[in-house]
């Protein structure tokens, strides 16, 4: 259930058929951390149930922190996708200008790691699944 579809920008351009796609490389070297949204629901529901969360505050991740440049080849291979990655982008694109508003230089690394420690929680949707959920979401 990802409204705000946070892939789409590379997703898309696969799905239509594309042969590239453009993207700023500050957007494509940026590092940061997501979780798959089932995920993270059944990380908050399993919280509840467990008595070492208590009063306790944790990062909810459970993919490693990598750029969205691992993030494209993973999309590509999951589609059998072959096209040109490219980063020359006019100013008024959309993504550009989304990057442009973002200090990109400091990556996003977050790690859900102590969570599962304390608490014994086993994310239910490995990264293959996600991957292959989000792309079914974009279909869609």
């Amino acid at each position: 259930g990802d409204r705000q579809r946070r892939f789409r920008w590379a997703i898309g351009p696969m799905l239509a058929g594309k042969r590239g796609l453009n993207v700023p490389q500050n957007w494509l070297d940026w590092t940061t951390t997501y979780g798959f949204i089932e995920n993270v629901a059944a990380a908050v529901v399993h919280a509840i149930d467990a008595p070492a969360a208590k009063d306790a505050i944790f990062n909810i991740t459970d993919f490693e922190a990598v750029s969205h440049q691992v993030w494209i080849q993973r999309f590509a291979s999951a589609l059998g996708w072959t096209g040109d990655v490219r980063t020359e982008l006019e100013v008024s694109h959309p993504l550009a200008q989304a990057a442009a508003a973002l200090d990109l230089s400091v990556p996003l690394k977050l790690s859900g790691e102590r969570y599962v420690t304390v608490t014994g929680f086993n994310a239910p949707i490995d990264l293959s699944e996600a991957i292959t959920r989000t792309l079914e979401a974009e279909r869609n």
